[in-house]
């Protein structure tokens, strides 16, 4: 079985590698290579799910070996299965199977036939990394793979402005809910003082002692926090209608089908932890109560199928949360996949039945009436009025996370360009190499920690608010990174390879990519567009940039990735403000790189002579 299990990891990505190379082929050799690695892909799932039902359908767990290790830290790689786990990934399977030969017939010549499968397949492996998941640090890994894939394909689009606009909202409330699952990891360190593996969760929660019961509290929120931005619940379900940019193959599959559920998966894997906290329990209803009712009114008033079928789906996510909040964790695993199933269904007829709408009215003409009936009818007009401009407005949801989040930040950077001038990184720099000699000489490394800390945020906050230059957004982003490892040091004590391996998968991408951006810069006036289409004009160079982003963010795709979890554990003997120093300047860091890259790459090409006007 165990064969199975790495073939159901394997394919998806080796699927993905092989599409992508194959992009300059013909679209028909494309296709019969997706129709090779979907067929495939779905056997193994099925032969997989026969033998786990057949050796008992019991949980069963394995041990892959350590990806990294160093004398106080590793990272294992656990795999786990359970009913949950199956029902997750033999409706994923499925599903992806029938929107990929649907898709392979919908996306007939377009320009990016054979980036969207590649894409599909990067969803498919992130979503079976999440599923098989024994540890919550692997479980991030798969998290952030279906965090990418869905910014890609919301901006598959990319000539145009409105996608690549609305990606950027979907990623950046993927990034701040990603606070959630970091923390909670840390959480994890902190609370078991080892990485917990999901089988043994159960009684690592009811064998804890009374003196964690606030720890265990503040984890359960992480949680939830982290499954209400992944699942689109109050307060962020404002980004699933934005979501709907993307072809609506894409669409089916994650905001109908699979993605829009990865927060219920995450609460149900995480069970028996929030279930023991009743306070958790009862947020968890309110939470799913709210959503309802905002969703569903915000559906009403959606002037495109596509956005009504979106807010339907995150509805029926709100009732799972709360059936899983009064204790039926089975019957939600039965709801989703019958939402799953419905919701993909409706999306791809969704361009069929607004065609066949469009028939009758201009064949019936005035004969045809729609029924005027409805709920509202019955309430007084002035309440009427209201509502329908709280569902118009989808509940100021938006407004209030702009204003609460994203105007703070923009200010503090402001504020912070108006002190840092030119000379401001300079001095940083010296600040970074002094901090080493002084550890060594034996002063009190908890102050220059902070020091470096506090760094690490302004250079974060300098970044988000930079929109002048593309080369001092990515410096600001270089410098955040550096100082993030050089505070863990400091606070740490003592060297080891873990923090040599954060600055490995750190410091190469920065200066790789400092250079592309400059290259990009020579041809472009950052601050006079608000896109600048550069991947027609070299793509190669494009897919560095994206490749060096993913490193710079600590993307599942490099050594950044572990060197963060290695970070977040060393801090795990100081104070709770370093983990959350830590994880702002890495989730503000994600959002800036992606609007960066987004800026540079994505969006309508401007003509040489336009460009030259405008500088």
């Amino acid at each position: 079985m165990s064969y199975l299990v790495a073939a159901s990891l394997g394919l998806p990505l080796v699927g993905c590698v092989l599409v992508y190379l194959l992009g300059s082929r013909r679209e028909k050799t494309t296709s019969q290579v997706v129709r090779l690695f979907t067929t495939l892909i779905v056997c193994t799932v099925t032969a997989l799910v026969v033998l786990w039902v057949k050796e008992g359908a019991e949980a069963l767990e394995w041990d892959l070996g350590i990806l990294y290790e160093s004398p106080r830290y590793h990272f294992p790689l656990f795999v786990y299965l359970d009913s949950i786990g199956i029902v997750f990934l033999a409706t994923t399977a499925y599903l992806t199977a029938i929107i990929v030969r649907f898709s392979r017939y919908y996306m007939h010549r377009e320009s990016g036939y054979a980036r969207f499968f590649s894409t599909i397949f990067l969803f498919l492996f992130g979503m079976n990394v999440l599923v098989f998941a024994g540890t919550i640090d692997l479980l991030f890994a798969g998290w952030e793979i279906v965090g990418i894939s869905s910014f890609l394909l919301v901006a598959f689009y990319r000539e145009r402005s409105t996608p690549v606009r609305n990606a950027l909202v979907v990623y950046a409330v993927y990034r701040v809910c990603d606070v959630g699952v970091l923390l909670g990891a840390w959480m994890a360190h902190t609370i078991w003082h080892e990485v917990q593996n999901f089988s043994e969760l159960a009684s690592a929660v009811a064998t804890a002692s009374p003196e964690t019961g606030s720890a265990l509290t503040f984890m359960s929120f992480l949680i939830l926090l982290a499954a209400c931005g992944k699942s689109g619940q109050f307060p962020f379900s404002f980004w699933v209608p934005r979501a709907m940019e993307g072809p609506t193959p894409s669409s089916a599959i994650f905001y109908g089908a699979i993605s829009i559920h990865c927060g219920v998966f995450l609460l149900l894997r995480m069970y028996p932890l929030w279930h023991s906290i009743p306070v958790a329990v009862w947020v968890t209803g309110m939470v799913g109560a709210v959503t309802v009712v905002l969703s569903t009114l915000s559906g009403r008033a959606q002037s495109n199928i596509k956005g009504q079928i979106g807010y339907a789906s995150v509805t029926q996510v709100g009732l799972m949360l709360i059936e899983l909040a009064i204790g039926f964790p089975k019957l939600a695993l039965i709801h989703f996949v019958a939402n799953a199933g419905l919701r993909c269904y409706q999306l791809l007829v969704s361009p069929s039945v607004v065609v066949q709408i469009l028939r009758m009215q201009s064949s019936a003409g005035s004969d045809l009436t729609l029924s005027e009936w409805s709920t509202e009818r019955w309430l007084p007009n002035r309440l009427r009025t209201s509502l329908y401009a709280l569902a118009f407005n989808e509940g100021y949801l938006l407004e209030g996370v702009r204003l609460l989040c994203v105007l703070p930040l923009r200010a503090t950077g402001e504020l912070v360009h108006r002190v840092d001038k030119t000379g401001g990184r300079i001095i940083g720099v010296v600040l970074a190499v002094g901090f080493v000699f002084v550890a060594a000489s034996g002063l009190s490394a908890i102050w220059l920690g902070g020091l470096a800390a506090g760094l690490m945020v302004l250079a974060s906050l300098s970044a988000f608010a930079e929109s002048k230059s593309a080369v001092r957004a990515w410096n600001a982003v270089g410098f955040s990174c550096l100082f993030a490892g050089i505070a863990v040091f400091l606070m740490d004590g003592q060297w080891s390879k873990d923090f040599a391996l954060y600055f490995s998968g750190v410091v190469p991408p920065w200066f790789v990519g400092l250079f592309l951006v400059r290259y990009f810069s020579k041809s472009m006036d950052f601050a006079r567009a608000e896109f600048h289409g550069k991947v027609r004009e070299d793509s190669f160079a494009a897919l560095l940039l994206f490749l060096c982003v993913l490193g710079l963010a600590g993307f599942p795709i490099g050594p950044s990735f572990v060197g963060e979890d290695a970070l977040l554990f060393h801090s795990v003997g100081n104070s709770v403000w370093l983990a959350g120093i830590l994880t702002f300047g890495f989730v503000v860091n994600g959002i800036t790189l992606a609007r960066l890259f987004s800026k540079i790459c994505f969006g309508p090409e401007l003509p040489a002579e336009a460009d030259v006007a405008i500088r």
